[in-house]
């Protein structure tokens, strides 16, 4: 924990999610078993980054400092009522993420198809 992510560490981080998530989808849309898994896998790496940023105030105020709200606003309103915000909108997003990693593990049949290219 700790900063926000710069540089190198930041593409290779956001070059990492990307791909996941463009494998996830991929996944998802055409039902293979291994689309299942890694939907599953990138559930855990997603829930541990957002778990992460949730814990950390400093990663918090980086953010709200890198995207200007702590200069543009900070003069005329308290800051912690944004990092409130933040932290709110990201703790419904990820119980959001798990309503929907719930929905895809009781469809999971859907993933148990053949993997021929001919489903039919």
């Amino acid at each position: 924990m700790g900063a926000m992510r710069g540089g190198g560490v930041a593409l290779c981080y956001n070059l990492f999610f990307a791909l996941l998530f463009l494998g996830m989808g991929l996944g998802l849309m055409i039902g293979r078993s291994w689309g299942f898994r890694l939907f599953m896998v990138g559930t855990v790496a997603y829930s541990l980054d957002k778990i992460m940023f949730l814990l950390s105030r400093d990663t918090r105020d980086a953010y709200l400092k890198a995207s200007g709200v702590s200069q543009n606003v900070g003069s005329l309103l308290d800051v912690s009522m944004f990092d409130q915000g933040v932290f709110l909108t990201t703790f419904v997003l990820l119980l959001s993420w798990w309503g929907f990693a719930f929905y895809i593990y009781f469809r999971r049949d859907y993933f148990r198809k053949s993997s021929s290219p001919t489903r039919g």
